[in-house]
Protein backbone atom coordinates (compact mmCIF):
# COMPACT_ATOMS: atom_id res chain seq x y z
CA UNK A 1 0.00 0.00 0.00
CA UNK A 2 1.56 3.47 -1.18
CA UNK A 3 2.02 5.76 2.04
CA UNK A 4 -0.01 8.50 1.54
CA UNK A 5 -0.16 12.06 3.59
CA UNK A 6 -2.28 15.07 3.73
CA UNK A 7 -1.10 17.85 1.44
CA UNK A 8 -0.05 21.07 3.08
CA UNK A 9 1.38 24.59 1.39
CA UNK A 10 4.52 23.09 2.18
CA UNK A 11 4.59 20.13 -0.30
CA UNK A 12 4.49 22.73 -2.65
CA UNK A 13 8.00 23.71 -3.70
CA UNK A 14 8.25 20.19 -4.58
CA UNK A 15 5.02 20.03 -6.64
CA UNK A 16 5.73 23.34 -8.96
CA UNK A 17 8.59 21.86 -11.06
CA UNK A 18 6.72 18.90 -11.80
CA UNK A 19 3.63 20.69 -13.20
CA UNK A 20 5.85 22.77 -15.28
CA UNK A 21 6.91 20.02 -16.76
CA UNK A 22 3.62 18.76 -17.84
CA UNK A 23 1.07 19.46 -20.59
CA UNK A 24 -2.85 19.40 -20.71
CA UNK A 25 -3.43 19.71 -17.30
CA UNK A 26 -6.94 20.41 -15.90
CA UNK A 27 -7.67 22.66 -13.33
CA UNK A 28 -7.72 19.54 -10.50
CA UNK A 29 -4.30 19.93 -10.53
CA UNK A 30 -3.51 23.02 -9.85
CA UNK A 31 -2.21 23.87 -6.55
CA UNK A 32 -4.77 25.54 -5.16
CA UNK A 33 -7.52 22.80 -6.32
CA UNK A 34 -5.49 20.26 -5.08
CA UNK A 35 -5.32 21.95 -1.35
CA UNK A 36 -8.94 23.94 -1.38
CA UNK A 37 -11.35 21.82 -3.19
CA UNK A 38 -9.65 17.94 -3.29
CA UNK A 39 -8.50 17.18 -0.02
CA UNK A 40 -5.51 15.85 -1.75
CA UNK A 41 -3.18 13.50 -0.31
CA UNK A 42 0.10 12.46 -1.64
CA UNK A 43 2.37 9.64 -1.79
CA UNK A 44 6.01 9.15 -3.27
CA UNK A 45 7.01 6.35 -5.85
CA UNK A 46 10.36 6.31 -7.51
CA UNK A 47 10.76 9.75 -7.95
CA UNK A 48 6.91 10.52 -8.81
CA UNK A 49 4.40 12.10 -6.64
CA UNK A 50 0.67 10.58 -6.75
CA UNK A 51 -2.00 12.52 -5.49
CA UNK A 52 -5.29 10.93 -4.11
CA UNK A 53 -8.17 13.39 -3.79
CA UNK A 54 -11.63 13.65 -2.64
CA UNK A 55 -14.33 15.99 -3.36
CA UNK A 56 -16.75 14.24 -0.83
CA UNK A 57 -17.66 11.02 -3.13
CA UNK A 58 -15.21 9.24 -2.00
CA UNK A 59 -11.27 8.74 -2.84
CA UNK A 60 -10.24 9.02 -6.63
CA UNK A 61 -6.53 9.14 -8.23
CA UNK A 62 -5.21 12.13 -10.55
CA UNK A 63 -2.71 11.60 -12.64
CA UNK A 64 1.06 10.54 -11.46
CA UNK A 65 3.08 13.85 -11.81
CA UNK A 66 5.89 13.02 -13.03
CA UNK A 67 6.77 9.28 -14.59
CA UNK A 68 5.21 7.03 -17.60
CA UNK A 69 1.46 7.10 -16.74
CA UNK A 70 1.02 3.65 -18.37
CA UNK A 71 3.86 2.23 -15.94
CA UNK A 72 2.32 3.90 -13.06
CA UNK A 73 -1.35 2.55 -13.63
CA UNK A 74 -0.70 -1.03 -12.05
CA UNK A 75 0.93 0.93 -9.19
CA UNK A 76 -2.03 2.79 -8.30
CA UNK A 77 -4.47 -0.03 -9.02
CA UNK A 78 -2.44 -2.75 -6.44
CA UNK A 79 -2.71 0.40 -4.21
CA UNK A 80 -6.68 0.54 -4.57
CA UNK A 81 -7.15 -3.34 -4.39
CA UNK A 82 -5.17 -2.93 -0.78
CA UNK A 83 -7.41 -0.11 -0.17
CA UNK A 84 -10.42 -2.03 -1.08
CA UNK A 85 -11.51 0.80 -3.13
CA UNK A 86 -12.57 1.20 -6.55
CA UNK A 87 -9.90 2.03 -8.94
CA UNK A 88 -10.98 6.25 -10.44
CA UNK A 89 -8.40 7.81 -12.11
CA UNK A 90 -10.02 11.45 -12.63
CA UNK A 91 -9.07 14.75 -14.51
CA UNK A 92 -8.27 12.77 -17.71
CA UNK A 93 -8.21 15.36 -20.98
CA UNK A 94 -8.75 13.86 -23.85
CA UNK A 95 -5.29 13.24 -24.72
CA UNK A 96 -4.59 11.40 -21.36
CA UNK A 97 -7.90 9.15 -22.11
CA UNK A 98 -6.68 8.17 -25.76
CA UNK A 99 -3.91 6.97 -24.08
CA UNK A 100 -5.87 4.63 -21.60
CA UNK A 101 -8.33 3.75 -24.07
CA UNK A 102 -5.52 2.24 -26.19
CA UNK A 103 -5.14 -0.60 -23.22
CA UNK A 104 -8.80 -1.86 -23.34
CA UNK A 105 -8.84 -1.98 -19.71
CA UNK A 106 -11.01 0.83 -18.77
CA UNK A 107 -14.30 2.07 -19.33
CA UNK A 108 -14.92 6.06 -18.61
CA UNK A 109 -17.77 8.37 -18.02
CA UNK A 110 -17.82 12.28 -18.32
CA UNK A 111 -20.25 15.52 -16.85
CA UNK A 112 -20.21 18.36 -18.73
CA UNK A 113 -21.16 20.44 -15.84
CA UNK A 114 -17.34 20.06 -14.54
CA UNK A 115 -15.53 20.58 -17.79
CA UNK A 116 -13.04 23.61 -18.07
CA UNK A 117 -13.52 26.70 -19.92
CA UNK A 118 -10.04 27.84 -21.41
CA UNK A 119 -9.38 30.91 -22.80
CA UNK A 120 -6.41 32.71 -24.85
CA UNK A 121 -5.24 35.21 -22.67
CA UNK A 122 -4.95 37.74 -25.45
CA UNK A 123 -8.21 37.71 -25.82
CA UNK A 124 -9.20 38.38 -22.18
CA UNK A 125 -6.70 41.17 -21.88
CA UNK A 126 -8.11 43.06 -25.58
CA UNK A 127 -11.74 42.09 -25.49
CA UNK A 128 -11.10 42.38 -28.98
CA UNK A 129 -14.10 41.02 -31.95
CA UNK A 130 -17.37 41.73 -32.40
CA UNK A 131 -17.95 38.98 -29.96
CA UNK A 132 -16.93 40.82 -27.23
CA UNK A 133 -18.06 43.95 -28.30
CA UNK A 134 -20.60 43.79 -25.18
CA UNK A 135 -17.81 43.15 -22.66
CA UNK A 136 -16.08 46.50 -23.96
CA UNK A 137 -19.35 48.99 -24.15
CA UNK A 138 -19.58 47.33 -20.01
CA UNK A 139 -16.25 48.33 -18.86
CA UNK A 140 -16.53 51.78 -20.63
CA UNK A 141 -19.80 52.50 -18.80
CA UNK A 142 -17.83 51.58 -15.30
CA UNK A 143 -15.29 53.97 -16.43
CA UNK A 144 -17.81 56.52 -17.04
CA UNK A 145 -19.81 55.90 -13.88
CA UNK A 146 -16.11 55.74 -11.66
CA UNK A 147 -13.54 57.60 -13.59
CA UNK A 148 -11.81 57.49 -10.63
CA UNK A 149 -11.60 54.07 -10.63
CA UNK A 150 -8.19 52.26 -9.08
CA UNK A 151 -6.39 48.42 -9.16
CA UNK A 152 -4.11 47.26 -7.06
CA UNK A 153 -2.35 43.56 -6.67
CA UNK A 154 -3.45 41.86 -3.35
CA UNK A 155 -1.25 41.65 -0.87
CA UNK A 156 -1.89 40.22 2.57
CA UNK A 157 -2.36 43.55 3.72
CA UNK A 158 -5.25 43.83 1.91
CA UNK A 159 -6.76 40.79 2.55
CA UNK A 160 -8.79 42.06 5.62
CA UNK A 161 -10.51 44.22 3.24
CA UNK A 162 -11.18 41.64 0.42
CA UNK A 163 -12.52 39.67 3.53
CA UNK A 164 -14.95 42.18 4.25
CA UNK A 165 -15.93 43.04 0.70
CA UNK A 166 -16.51 39.31 -0.12
CA UNK A 167 -18.68 39.03 3.31
CA UNK A 168 -21.25 41.55 2.09
CA UNK A 169 -21.38 39.90 -1.45
CA UNK A 170 -22.56 36.70 -0.13
CA UNK A 171 -25.31 38.78 2.18
CA UNK A 172 -26.61 40.14 -0.92
CA UNK A 173 -26.99 36.80 -2.67
CA UNK A 174 -28.66 35.68 0.29
CA UNK A 175 -31.07 38.38 0.23
CA UNK A 176 -31.83 37.68 -3.76
CA UNK A 177 -32.88 33.91 -2.59
CA UNK A 178 -29.46 32.32 -2.58
CA UNK A 179 -29.03 29.56 0.54
CA UNK A 180 -25.74 30.10 2.70
CA UNK A 181 -25.54 25.84 1.84
CA UNK A 182 -25.31 26.58 -1.77
CA UNK A 183 -21.91 28.59 -0.83
CA UNK A 184 -20.51 26.47 2.20
CA UNK A 185 -17.82 24.64 0.11
CA UNK A 186 -16.54 28.06 -1.62
CA UNK A 187 -16.26 29.92 1.68
CA UNK A 188 -14.55 27.03 3.18
CA UNK A 189 -12.12 26.96 0.22
CA UNK A 190 -11.57 30.67 0.70
CA UNK A 191 -10.86 31.06 4.18
CA UNK A 192 -8.31 28.56 3.22
CA UNK A 193 -6.84 30.87 0.59
CA UNK A 194 -6.90 33.65 2.95
CA UNK A 195 -4.66 31.77 5.72
CA UNK A 196 -2.26 30.72 3.35
CA UNK A 197 -2.42 33.19 0.51
CA UNK A 198 1.37 33.81 0.05
CA UNK A 199 1.98 29.99 0.63
CA UNK A 200 0.18 28.72 -1.80
CA UNK A 201 1.54 30.88 -4.35
CA UNK A 202 -1.83 33.13 -5.21
CA UNK A 203 -1.57 35.98 -7.23
CA UNK A 204 -4.78 38.33 -7.14
CA UNK A 205 -6.27 42.20 -7.90
CA UNK A 206 -8.70 44.30 -6.60
CA UNK A 207 -10.40 47.17 -7.86
CA UNK A 208 -10.99 50.28 -5.84
CA UNK A 209 -14.15 53.02 -6.37
CA UNK A 210 -13.84 55.51 -4.02
CA UNK A 211 -11.27 53.73 -1.96
CA UNK A 212 -13.17 50.69 -1.23
CA UNK A 213 -12.95 47.06 -2.80
CA UNK A 214 -15.27 47.08 -5.41
CA UNK A 215 -14.11 43.95 -7.07
CA UNK A 216 -11.14 41.25 -7.15
CA UNK A 217 -10.07 38.18 -8.66
CA UNK A 218 -7.28 35.54 -7.55
CA UNK A 219 -5.41 32.48 -8.79
CA UNK A 220 -2.18 30.77 -9.18
CA UNK A 221 -0.39 29.74 -11.82
CA UNK A 222 -1.19 25.95 -12.78
CA UNK A 223 1.91 24.75 -15.61
CA UNK A 224 4.21 26.98 -17.50
CA UNK A 225 1.57 28.19 -19.88
CA UNK A 226 -1.64 27.77 -18.10
CA UNK A 227 -3.16 30.20 -14.98
CA UNK A 228 -5.66 28.75 -13.14
CA UNK A 229 -8.35 31.32 -11.90
CA UNK A 230 -9.92 30.27 -8.63
CA UNK A 231 -12.27 33.24 -7.30
CA UNK A 232 -13.72 36.18 -8.96
CA UNK A 233 -16.15 38.52 -6.93
CA UNK A 234 -17.74 42.18 -7.66
CA UNK A 235 -20.51 44.13 -7.04
CA UNK A 236 -22.79 43.29 -10.41
CA UNK A 237 -24.94 46.74 -9.23
CA UNK A 238 -21.56 48.58 -10.77
CA UNK A 239 -22.56 47.87 -14.28
CA UNK A 240 -19.15 46.67 -16.16
CA UNK A 241 -17.31 45.21 -12.80
CA UNK A 242 -17.23 41.79 -13.95
CA UNK A 243 -15.71 42.27 -17.15
CA UNK A 244 -13.14 45.16 -16.27
CA UNK A 245 -11.99 43.03 -13.22
CA UNK A 246 -11.46 40.24 -15.32
CA UNK A 247 -9.29 42.09 -18.03
CA UNK A 248 -7.48 43.71 -15.45
CA UNK A 249 -6.17 40.75 -13.68
CA UNK A 250 -5.88 38.73 -17.31
CA UNK A 251 -3.33 41.80 -18.44
CA UNK A 252 -1.11 41.51 -14.65
CA UNK A 253 -0.92 37.97 -15.40
CA UNK A 254 0.31 38.52 -18.77
CA UNK A 255 2.69 41.18 -17.41
CA UNK A 256 4.09 39.10 -14.45
CA UNK A 257 4.23 35.73 -16.65
CA UNK A 258 4.89 35.99 -20.46
CA UNK A 259 5.06 32.08 -20.76
CA UNK A 260 1.21 32.11 -19.99
CA UNK A 261 -0.64 31.35 -23.01
CA UNK A 262 -4.33 30.43 -21.47
CA UNK A 263 -6.35 31.23 -18.58
CA UNK A 264 -8.37 28.53 -17.09
CA UNK A 265 -11.05 29.46 -15.37
CA UNK A 266 -12.41 26.36 -14.05
CA UNK A 267 -16.01 24.79 -14.52
CA UNK A 268 -19.93 25.69 -14.36
CA UNK A 269 -20.81 23.24 -11.87
CA UNK A 270 -24.32 22.87 -13.60
CA UNK A 271 -25.16 26.75 -12.73
CA UNK A 272 -26.66 27.80 -15.69
CA UNK A 273 -26.29 31.79 -15.20
CA UNK A 274 -22.27 31.02 -14.80
CA UNK A 275 -22.34 28.55 -17.81
CA UNK A 276 -23.88 31.76 -19.84
CA UNK A 277 -21.57 34.14 -18.14
CA UNK A 278 -18.02 32.07 -18.98
CA UNK A 279 -19.50 31.46 -22.68
CA UNK A 280 -20.36 35.14 -22.81
CA UNK A 281 -16.47 35.26 -22.91
CA UNK A 282 -15.86 33.28 -26.20
CA UNK A 283 -13.64 30.38 -24.73
CA UNK A 284 -10.97 29.11 -27.17
CA UNK A 285 -12.32 25.61 -26.06
CA UNK A 286 -14.23 23.98 -23.60
CA UNK A 287 -11.93 21.17 -22.04
CA UNK A 288 -13.17 18.07 -21.40
CA UNK A 289 -12.64 16.01 -18.40
CA UNK A 290 -13.04 12.11 -17.81
CA UNK A 291 -12.81 9.70 -14.87
CA UNK A 292 -11.82 5.78 -16.01
CA UNK A 293 -12.37 2.93 -14.07
CA UNK A 294 -11.68 -0.71 -14.67
CA UNK A 295 -14.15 -2.80 -16.49
CA UNK A 296 -14.93 -5.28 -14.16
CA UNK A 297 -15.52 -2.70 -11.58
CA UNK A 298 -17.83 -0.24 -13.70
CA UNK A 299 -20.20 -3.35 -14.51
Amino acid sequence: MLDFHPMTPADLPRIRPLLDGMQDLSCEYSPACLLMWGHAQLAEYEGCLLPMVNYGDGPRYLRPLGGDLLALLPVLEQDSRERGIPFRLSGLTPSVRAVLEETGRYTFSANRDYFDYIYAIESLTTLSGKKLQAKRNHINRFCENHPDWTSEPITPAVLPEIEAMTDRWYREHYDHGFQPSFYAGEQAALRMAFDHYEEIGFDGLLLRVDGEVAAWSMGVRLSADTFDVCFEKAFASMQGSYPLINREFSRMIAEKYPSIRWMNREDDMGEEGLRQAKLSYQPAFILEKSVAMRKEEAR
